[in-house]
């Protein structure tokens, strides 16, 4: 199950594959994130 490396929140498959890094983790999710944040770029890197 794919999950936030910033706060351990569940992730969607889909959103992993959109939001991820590089590295293949999200380091940001609606949860511990704002939506603009996650829009630019905030979930690849924490």
């Amino acid at each position: 199950m794919p999950e936030c490396q910033n706060c351990g929140a569940f992730v969607t498959r889909e959103f992993e594959r959109v939001f991820a890094g590089r590295d293949g983790e999200v380091h940001g999710c609606f949860e511990c994130k704002q939506k603009t944040a996650i829009k630019n770029g905030g979930a690849t890197r924490a």
